[in-house]
């Protein structure tokens, strides 16, 4: 009966024990996290302009590339990896729009580094903050810091199409 008893008891901790145990992520878990690949959060041209040209996507190691000296203080605020992108208008090379999309390990960093290029103008918009300009519209949304930059075109049917990608990218984007 001892001996019944005591496999009973090693068996049961046995079970207990693997019960308790955690499984710690792997490397590749924790490099993707809840992120999804920014390329997949690229929307289609809008009406008017061509498929997006120039795309890039940038990490830590390459972002000096991109936006050369600015780099720094992306970093310093914990930038992950960037989207570029410029969608022209055919006919027309003066056109265009860009988008940049910037995604920070924290979203707090990605608040920071929305506030140290436009202070406190930002204003709610589509369940972020952001700031319109007359060249574009920058949001910041979690992780995400999003600068979509037009030049050139009428400014309300630009703000229009700017505004209409800025939603369409909202609508993919991991928290």
């Amino acid at each position: 009966m001892k001996h019944f008893l005591l496999i009973a008891l090693l068996c049961g901790c046995s079970a207990y024990s693997t019960t308790q145990v955690k499984k710690a992520p792997s490397p590749l878990s924790q490099n993707t996290g809840i992120f999804l690949p920014l390329n997949t959060v690229l929307p289609a041209a809008p009406v008017g302009f061509g498929k997006a040209i120039d795309v890039a996507v940038r990490n830590k190691d390459t972002i000096f590339e991109q936006i050369n000296g600015a780099s720094v203080s992306y970093l310093e605020h914990g930038m992950r990896d960037a989207l570029f992108a410029t969608y022209p208008k055919p006919g027309d090379q003066a056109q265009d729009i860009n988008l940049e999309l910037y995604r920070f390990t924290e979203a707090h960093g990605a608040k920071l580094q929305f506030t140290s290029i436009n202070g406190n103008e930002a204003r709610p918009w589509e369940g972020t903050m952001a700031v319109r300009h007359d060249f574009g519209l920058e949001l910041v949304a979690g992780h995400h810091l999003l600068k979509i930059i037009y030049n050139g075109g009428p400014v309300a049917e630009m703000r229009a199409t700017v505004s209409a990608i800025a939603k369409k990218v909202l609508a993919h984007l991991s928290p």
